[in-house]
């Protein structure tokens, strides 16, 4: 029993020993995970507290260093949050701020503003953006803020949330910006050119006050439209428009030729604009039309001079060509009156004598009118070779005998751009110089007379050329050298020679205006001129003009057939000369048309008004006595729209044929003509 009660006494022991054991371990055990739970929230709690940390931090950061102050206003009063940037623009301590609305601290020319911009624009959109409007700071000065504000809640209370900027800088880089575009607009105004600019598609996008003057376009009016439907005549020029923004290259087209209410004469340039991206040209246009008449009354001037100077071998040739004619005709009546016929062979023979010599008047007529003309520059391919070989024509026959003449011509032809008759003006002046240096310049004991020596080569520009000729071009150049061996001049006449009447002759040779013209009409077709002279050894004149590419005028240069065409109808002649009726008729007639003559603008207008249904086209002399053939061509359209007139004339730049020829003739053919030449123009108005 004893040992039984002990060893139930131990079994207790231990059972109560293990149960406390295990009791124990699951208390421990829960400890342990509560502890972990803990050390886990003070963890977290410790991470959120340093994100927290590190966030404020980052907004601090951001609200030090953002530009716009940050200001919480409730909508009924008292500050919410103010940044530490608006303590720095509106230079107040923070306590005087937030005693006072934002509204105090505007200019007082802005306050009233401002506080509309509250009670309006927040509460009816919600939101507001860019008030403008000026603060007083706390030592006196102004400043210029803009204000972006947002109507929110803030916790729970209706508030303005708003971005102060100190825009002051950014305010007087406007007002400079402003005073430059100003003062840029008023010199773009004040200038006397027309100046217009205009995006890729010729839309204006600039207009001067000169150009309101110029067009009676208000910009207003102008600005934005096609410059082609505001001014019409640009249309011509939407090409050069194109090439100059494509090439980036300034063009300049002088002295062209527009005809408003009257002819006017223009220089316009065009230069390439590129502006904020945009591509563009600005469109200098330059009045030049009372300069042109001027330059143009010396020219006129000079070419009388010419005149005069070359008259008396002019009629002197001008007698032997009439002579050859009327000797030729009274050969043939002689031998007709004495045998009763002439034979085939002399009669061709007579012809041909009789041909060359009416052509070579006609030729005369044309460069004695070349001469005395008023004229506009016509540019064509000039074949240089020809221009000499014409003028020197005309040397051959009017300078005197003590004179020899020399030419060393280039082999072929020597082509530039140019007016062919300013051309021969140009190296007659010269040449008509250097005879006079060789003669009537010449003291009364020198010997009269000297050598002329006239040549032409080409040149090929290089860095020489160009340095010694600053105008010269990248291009090749002809060059014309015309030489005498004459008196020379002095240094300072060259540097005077091409100054308008000054002359070192005497008053009834010349008035010096030949070089004045010479120069200009070389710098007018971009070619260059020189001089080099000696007192008593003679002058040589250089005159350089670029070649000519003649792949650009190879239909233009081809010798045109002499072929007669034929046709069929009636053609009506007007005209007042009765060789000519004759003359014309029977020309027309071999041409297989019907003819019918009129003496003089009534008549034809009476015959055209009876039969201008059956009439294929008119052939119309420009001047005749009581009714000019402008006047006659005017009646005809009324009583046939659609007539076809050729304009007959012996003066072709002459300003009554091209008032006329604008009206709607048909065509024009310069007196005199040739069977082939009128063929060709009469089928040509008829197709």
């Amino acid at each position: 029993f004893m040992f039984l009660a002990v060893f139930l006494a131990i079994f207790i022991f231990i059972l109560f020993h293990t149960l406390r054991t295990a009791n124990f371990k699951k208390q421990n055990k829960q400890l342990q995970e509560m502890n972990a739970r803990l050390n886990e929230q003070i963890m977290e709690r410790r991470k959120a507290e340093g994100a927290l940390q590190e966030s404020e931090e980052k907004y601090r950061m951001v609200l030090e260093n953002i530009d716009d102050a940050i200001v919480v206003t409730a909508v009924e009063g008292g500050y919410k949050f103010v940044s530490p940037k608006l303590l720095e623009v509106f230079g107040y301590p923070e306590e005087e701020i937030k005693e006072k609305g934002l509204s105090e601290f505007a200019h007082p020319e802005d306050r009233e503003e401002l506080q509309n911009y509250y009670k309006k624009s927040i509460k009816k959109r919600q939101r507001a953006q860019g008030q403008v409007f000026r603060i007083v700071r706390y030592d006196g000065s102004t400043r210029w803020i803009e204000i972006n504000s947002l109507l929110l809640s803030w916790f729970g209370e209706p508030s303005y949330l708003d971005f102060i900027k100190d825009i002051t800088d950014r305010k007087h880089a406007e007002e400079q910006l402003k005073s430059t575009r100003n003062y840029l607009k008023n010199v773009f105004n004040s200038l006397p050119s027309v100046l217009i600019s205009i995006d890729v598609d010729g839309n204006i996008t600039g207009w001067n006050t000169a150009a309101e003057k110029f067009s009676g376009v208000l910009d207003t009016e102008a600005i934005g439209k096609k410059i082609w439907n505001v001014i019409s005549y640009f249309k011509e020029y939407e090409n050069y428009f194109s090439k100059v923004i494509q090439s980036q290259r300034q063009m300049k087209l002088l002295r062209q030729n527009i005809f408003f209410d009257e002819k006017k004469f223009l220089n316009i340039s065009i230069s390439p604009l590129v502006s904020h991206g945009t591509d563009g040209v600005v469109v200098r246009i330059d009045d030049v039309t009372e300069l042109e008449k001027k330059d143009e009354q010396l020219r006129q001037a000079q070419r009388m001079e010419t005149v005069g100077t070359l008259a008396g071998g002019l009629a002197h040739d001008f007698n032997n060509v009439l002579g050859g004619i009327l000797g030729t005709i009274s050969l043939m009546n002689y031998s007709l009156k004495k045998q009763g016929n002439i034979n085939l062979g002399k009669i061709k023979q007579n012809i041909n004598t009789i041909e060359k010599a009416a052509s070579r008047a006609a030729d005369m007529v044309q460069q004695l009118l070349a001469l005395s003309r008023k004229q506009e520059f016509a540019f064509s391919p000039v074949d240089l070779v020809q221009s000499v070989n014409h003028v020197i024509g005309i040397c051959r026959n009017t300078f005197d005998k003590s004179i020899r003449i020399k030419m060393f011509l280039t082999n072929g032809r020597a082509m530039i751009y140019a007016d062919a008759t300013q051309i021969e003006q140009v190296l007659l002046n010269l040449c008509v110089n250097a005879s006079h240096a060789m003669t009537v310049m010449r003291k009364p004991y020198e010997p009269q007379g000297g050598t002329l020596i006239v040549t032409i080569e080409k040149l090929y520009s290089n860095d020489y050329f160009r340095s010694s000729h600053p105008d010269a071009k990248d291009c090749d150049y002809w060059g014309v050298r015309v030489m005498d061996t004459g008196v020379g001049m002095d240094d300072e006449t060259q540097r005077k020679m091409f100054d308008p009447f000054f002359t070192t002759k005497d008053k009834s040779v010349g008035t010096g205006l030949g070089l004045a013209m010479v120069y200009n009409i070389i710098k007018q077709h971009k070619g260059i001129i020189d001089v080099y002279s000696q007192l008593n050894n003679g002058t040589t004149f250089s005159v350089f003009m670029p070649v000519l590419d003649l792949d650009e005028f190879q239909e233009t240069l081809m010798a045109p057939e002499e072929i007669l065409i034929q046709g069929t109808g009636q053609i009506l002649l007007v005209d007042d000369e009765e060789i000519i009726q004759e003359t014309v008729r029977d020309i027309l007639v071999e041409c297989g048309f019907e003819v019918i003559v009129a003496a003089n603008g009534h008549e034809a207008l009476s015959i055209f008004n009876k039969r201008h249904r059956e009439i294929k086209a008119v052939i119309l002399d420009m001047a005749m006595p009581n009714m000019s053939g402008k006047e006659t061509f005017i009646e005809m359209k009324k009583i046939s729209p659609g007539v076809k007139v050729l304009l007959a004339s012996g003066f072709k730049n002459d300003s009554r044929i091209k008032e006329t020829m604008q009206m709607g003739v048909a065509g024009f053919i310069q007196k005199p003509y040739t069977l082939h030449d009128l063929s060709k123009k009469i089928t040509e108005i008829l197709k």
